[in-house]
């Protein structure tokens, strides 16, 4: 099999076509249809496989390299959209609003997730594809390869009511790493002739007020 150009990785991701495929207990990343630009709000959707099982414990780790994306701060909070508080999520019909998310200032390149089974009634009424949150990124720096990752805690994990892990447990990255882009400054060698043309012009202008007088 052909090695992918470039070109063709940038497509892909962007398109985040391959990322909506995953497998039961699988949680995965569901990346915008932009091109990935810095200083340009980047929102990223997480989601549980769970299968035909009802989620009951919940946690994990979304891991990122902080110096490239940092998650956005709309005030003293980042800004962590639960689909519990945004009209229209499956977690909404279902009203749950017992998913927690903390990021804490000491590790910025680490979202901690978690459900505990012990302190709510019991597991979640939904099962199959479940959009878990949105995080809005701001990508701070140009590169051609950087990913979003994470892993499972081994004893709580992803668990249904019967305390049975669901399916497979694991974070899925991306199948393909995230290029951020820097959008194109100013030509300054167009800008200087520009600059030029305008003195000369300028010039030309004094010059026939001059000769007119």
């Amino acid at each position: 099999m052909k090695p992918l150009s470039v070109a063709a990785i940038i497509l892909v991701s962007f398109l985040g076509v391959a990322d909506a495929q995953s497998n039961p207990g699988q949680i995965w990343f569901e990346l915008p249809d932009q091109i990935c630009t810095v200083g340009v709000p980047y929102v990223v959707k997480v989601h549980l496989n769970a299968g035909t099982q009802y989620p009951n414990s919940i946690q994990f780790n979304i891991t990122f390299d902080n110096s490239q994306l940092e998650v956005a701060f709309s005030g003293p909070l980042p800004d962590l959209i639960n689909a519990d508080l945004a009209l229209g999520q499956d977690l909404v019909d279902a009203n749950i609003q017992d998913l927690m998310m903390n990021h804490r200032s000491t590790a910025p390149g680490v979202i901690e997730v978690s459900k505990s089974g012990a302190k709510v009634d019991g597991p979640w009424s939904i099962t199959g594809d479940i959009e878990l949150m949105q995080i809005t990124f701001h990508p701070k720096a140009e590169t051609s390869e950087t990913v979003i990752n994470g892993n499972i805690d081994p004893v709580i994990g992803l668990l249904d009511g019967d305390l049975e892990p669901i399916g497979t447990p694991e974070v899925v990255e991306p199948a393909f790493p995230i290029v951020i882009r820097r959008l194109p400054g100013p030509n300054v060698a167009h800008l200087l002739l520009v600059a030029a043309a305008i003195l000369i012009m300028g010039s030309a202008v004094i010059r026939r007020s001059a000769v007119s007088r």
